[in-house]
């Protein structure tokens, strides 16, 4: 017999539970709405589908063989102090790339062309002339080339953008125009019109992009962080920003 699947959300878990029961029809799905039943149904739990579940409180978890994330790393979790070591943890790697990629060339969109700028003066019913970038012809550089990254080098060559890129090995990527190893980050930041960041958080990308690094970027430069809180300084984003460096930054993600 198959164990239930439940699903833990405060906010989603029906809509969770309907996506499950698609793909799993045969299957009992029940949904658990509140830290409170998630805790009263754990003991019986085995399979868990869960955006945000709880760091503690595993002790009592039994039955429990998988959580199942919904997101791409599984920092949401672990490190988990009393989860018992036979609960297997996996994520949902590339799942997400197109929603993600598409999020990230809009906001480089909506910061060159000043839609910020144009909403408010429309519901102000106002109109003052400002001036637009174009992304063609600018340079991209995409830290991190997974799925998301990747498609995200597609859809701005297509647009006409020159893309560079920077992943841990090396390597040709199609739709990359040139990619630079790791340690050369900082010499590929100095030539970046737009910073898009798409890593996973790991020891090694935790404050990667510090404010001395940050700095680098050149004058007018916009950055876009669709990664995970704690790689990106905010407060360096924030500073550049105040300071004029930076035009414009689009943050997905906080600390």
């Amino acid at each position: 017999m198959s164990l239930p699947i439940h699903v833990y959300h405060e906010t989603h878990a029906d809509w969770i539970e309907a996506r499950v029961r698609e793909a799993a029809p045969d299957r009992t799905v029940i949904s658990l709405n509140h830290r409170s039943e998630l805790a009263a149904a754990l003991p019986e739990i085995g399979v868990l589908f869960a955006p945000m579940p709880p760091r503690e409180g595993w002790q009592r978890a039994e039955k429990l063989r998988l959580v199942q994330l919904l997101g791409a790393g599984v920092d949401g979790l672990l490190p988990s102090p009393d989860l018992p070591e036979s609960v297997e943890v996996a994520g949902l790697r590339g799942e997400f790339a197109p929603e993600v990629a598409e999020h990230a060339v809009a906001m480089m969109l909506a910061l060159a062309k000043n839609l910020e700028h144009w909403f408010a003066e429309q519901n102000a019913r106002h109109f003052e002339q400002k001036p637009a970038d174009r992304l063609a012809g600018r340079e991209l550089l995409l830290v991190g080339l997974g799925a998301t990254g990747q498609r995200i080098a597609r859809i701005a060559g297509a647009m006409g953008m020159i893309v560079n890129g920077v992943r841990n090995r090396e390597g040709a990527v199609p739709g990359v125009d040139r990619v630079f190893p790791l340690e050369e980050l900082d010499r590929g930041l100095s030539r970046a019109d737009y910073l898009v960041i798409a890593v996973p958080k790991t020891t090694a990308t935790v404050g990667l992009f510090h404010a001395e690094r940050l700095a680098r970027l050149p004058k007018g430069a916009r950055v876009i962080n669709v990664s995970r809180g704690g790689i990106v300084d905010e407060n360096a984003i924030e500073e550049l920003l105040r300071t004029e460096h930076l035009a414009g930054a689009a943050l997905d993600v906080f600390e």
